[in-house]
């Protein structure tokens, strides 16, 4: 999953047994780099660098 919201995007996937991308656009605050409970599986700067990423672990 990729989200911008650090609980509701990367938590909530995660509660359901996702990984989660966080993008650093919307939502994210530099603080969400460093959430107590939320930990998301990566950062990345925009969704392009995202779908870059995906494609990069797709050939693996």
């Amino acid at each position: 999953m990729i989200g911008d919201d650090i609980v509701g995007d990367v938590g909530g996937a995660q509660q359901c047994g996702m990984r989660a991308l966080q993008v650093r656009t919307g939502k994210f605050r530099p603080s969400d780099e460093h959430h107590p409970e939320v930990k998301a599986d990566g950062y990345v700067d925009n969704l392009a660098e995202a779908v870059d990423l995906l494609l990069q672990h797709m050939d693996k």
